[in-house]
């Protein structure tokens, strides 16, 4: 049976590094506007939620997609996920009769397991429009126009659209703007997220005595609470008003930027301090403590995701919101920036218990 008789759940799935996202995701809005089963993780982030990724990616990129298309850079080649993905998508290409790895190329790296002699496209000479066309040729379709009309961009996604959207700031252009910084730094800090979820340790520093590391644990956990606290004041009515404008007044770009900027911070401030504690050289009978003091910012970093995806969630409904109020309304769209960030308490008291029953 070749490919054209089989099912499978993905026309394509893309593999890529984070540093180049940007490109990648325009292909992969291209291609879903184009009506491509596209596994792409961010349009899945709900789905993805408390799944063992490990397991999950190596099943798409073994079995579920027709294609894997492997963006080949110097990012590429050191990310240990797209690693992961590679490898499995080459034990698939192993057994396969016709081509089922198509790399596209973002620089001169090299694609270890990958001959020399297996045709590339270079994406740096083409588009990503170009690039959409020539995977729906792979995939036996005709290069068409979008299965239905694009809708405007709300959130943007590239420099570009950012500066666009600050040229004609349209309506709710701050909130647009906002949410265009929280999924940018999502985006970027996704690698270490993935590290996170997998409890991905790096060793770092010199080895600590167990006096040591107590102490360290001790000082790591009341860290926390300063990360949540900054969270609270970058979103509190004042600093909201300030950079979005009182009502009926424009927002300030600069301030809106700040904002975001900020709430971004302290996500990878969290996870940072998950990496460093899971990271902690110490004796083997702490390893379990550090651990566990580590999964302390599961819930925050949850918290931080979802607020992230509710925002730029409700600024992408706007012209639907916009459409459906019936002619003459006046009442005002309401778009709420609540970010709830907790610790769970019980937690927590027994991990500092458990510090103190191993501190004597």
């Amino acid at each position: 049976m070749n490919d054209q008789e089989r099912t499978f759940e993905f026309d394509v799935a893309l593999s890529f590094a984070g540093e180049d996202r940007t490109y990648v995701f325009k292909v992969a809005e291209l291609l879903r506007e184009r009506g491509v089963q596209v596994f792409f993780a961010d349009f899945m982030t709900s789905e993805l939620w408390g799944t063992d990724l490990y397991s999950f990616f190596d099943d798409v990129f073994r079995r579920k997609a027709r294609f894997a298309i492997l963006f080949v850079s110097r990012y590429y080649n050191s990310s240990p996920w797209t690693k992961h993905e590679r490898t499995s998508a080459q034990a698939r290409a192993l057994v396969e009769s016709d081509p089922y790895i198509l790399p596209v190329r973002l620089d001169d790296t090299e694609l270890p397991g990958l001959r020399p002699t297996v045709h590339y496209v270079d994406g740096r000479k083409i588009g990503a429009e170009q690039l959409v066309d020539l995977i729906l040729k792979k995939l036996g379709q005709q290069p068409t126009s979008p299965v239905s009309s694009p809708r405007p961009v709300v959130v943007p996604r590239t420099a570009a659209q950012i500066q666009e959207l600050l040229g004609r700031r349209p309506p709710f252009w701050e909130y647009s703007l906002f949410a265009a910084v929280l999924a940018q730094g999502k985006a970027d800090l996704e690698p270490r997220w993935l590290d996170h979820q997998i409890g991905y340790v790096r060793p770092s520093g010199p080895i600590l005595s167990d006096a040591e590391t107590i102490s360290y644990l001790r000082s790591a956990m009341s860290d926390i609470q300063a990360y949540v606290t900054n969270a609270m004041q970058v979103l509190n009515p004042v600093a909201q008003e300030a950079a979005f404008g009182p009502r009926g007044f424009p927002g300030d770009p600069a301030r809106i930027k700040h904002i975001g900027g900020r709430l971004v911070s302290v996500y990878e401030d969290l996870l940072g301090w998950g990496e460093r504690v899971r990271g902690t050289r110490t004796h083997r009978n702490y390893a379990r403590l550090c651990q566990r003091t580590a999964a302390l910012v599961n819930t925050p970093l949850l918290e931080f995701r979802q607020f992230f995806d509710e925002v730029v969630g409700q600024v992408d409904r706007i012209p639907v919101l916009i459409a459906q109020r019936p002619a003459g309304q006046a009442e005002p769209i309401v778009i709420k920036l609540t970010l709830n960030v907790t610790v769970d308490p019980k937690e927590q008291s027994a991990l500092q218990e458990e510090i103190r029953r191993f501190g004597g």
